[in-house]
């Protein structure tokens, strides 16, 4: 099963969002070819979805697989590529090659962005597209992205920024126009669960990746963070979701199983998951 058509998908859409979807057509419509990263998360999918339904063959996915990707994201994003019809590129590379990384201090995502961005460039170059575009959202605007800097220095765009397209327009769009994943949590990578100035490792990174899986597997809980600090995890839960994990037998077997992974201590944040909350530490100006 493919896209619904434009037809299908406005027919459900508010006039509002009509506008936007609208917009965000006419954008790519204004280009010829475009490069489109795609993560596996809803935002990315819905870039890619729409620049197929505006380019057709003329619109590329690239996926950047890491250690720092989670397997999850992976097949989220082969999932969705399939879906669209999108021809999807699979780009392998290991981001703790750069040292600056590896260091993981504030400006980590720049690094990370930037090595990502390098590569999309030459993709660009052999493929002879101009236009490289991600799925940033409007409210990224506002937020600490060291990685969007990093982007924009090479070329990279975001059209839903540009066109004032939100979190819940992007869902809507979503789920209009067919993407499964139009409820999908919102995920970032693996660097993102270890406090600046913590080292990363290829094996942390494998161990909060088996732990999240896990953790998602017992208790159902759809949004999870593990957030290592040193010896500790501390296991963030959606706040509505956090009474998954208020019962004897669920908190005992996760403890058992993340001691068996390697994690020494293991913790359970009250205030639940909160985007960026290893940045509540840092000090700096918007």
């Amino acid at each position: 099963m493919g896209l619904r058509t434009k037809e299908e998908m406005f027919k459900d859409l508010k006039p509002k969002i009509q506008s936007k979807a609208e917009s965000l057509l006419n954008w790519f419509r204004e280009r010829e070819k475009v490069l489109v990263a795609l993560s596996g998360g809803v935002d990315s999918s819905v870039i890619a979805a729409f620049a197929y339904l505006a380019l057709n063959d003329n619109a590329v996915a690239v996926t950047g697989v890491s250690p720092t990707l989670a397997k999850s994201e992976l097949e989220d994003a082969k999932i969705i590529a399939s879906r669209i019809g999108i021809q999807h590129i699979i780009l392998d590379y290991d981001k703790l090659a750069n040292h600056q990384v590896g260091k993981n201090e504030e400006n980590r995502c720049y690094y990370c962005r930037n090595e990502l961005g390098r590569l999309m460039r030459s993709i660009a170059y052999k493929m002879e597209v101009k236009t490289l575009v991600d799925g940033g959202i409007f409210e990224d605007i506002s937020m600490r992205r060291p990685g969007v800097k990093a982007f924009r220095e090479n070329g990279v765009v975001s059209p839903l920024q540009e066109i004032g397209i939100t979190k819940d327009d992007v869902r809507e769009l979503a789920q209009s126009v067919g993407l499964p994943n139009f409820n999908k949590p919102s995920n970032a990578c693996l660097a993102s669960r270890f406090p600046y100035g913590q080292t990363i490792t290829r094996q942390a990174l494998t161990r909060v990746d088996e732990a999240e899986m896990m953790i998602k597997k017992i208790t159902g809980a759809r949004q999870i963070r593990v957030r290592i600090h040193i010896d500790i995890a501390r296991i963030e839960v959606a706040p509505l979701e956090r009474k998954m994990f208020f019962k004897d037998s669920v908190m005992d077997l996760i403890n058992e199983k993340m001691r068996k992974i390697g994690f020494q201590y293991v913790t359970l944040d009250l205030a639940g998951y909160r985007t960026g909350s290893l940045d509540e530490a840092l000090k700096y100006d918007i």
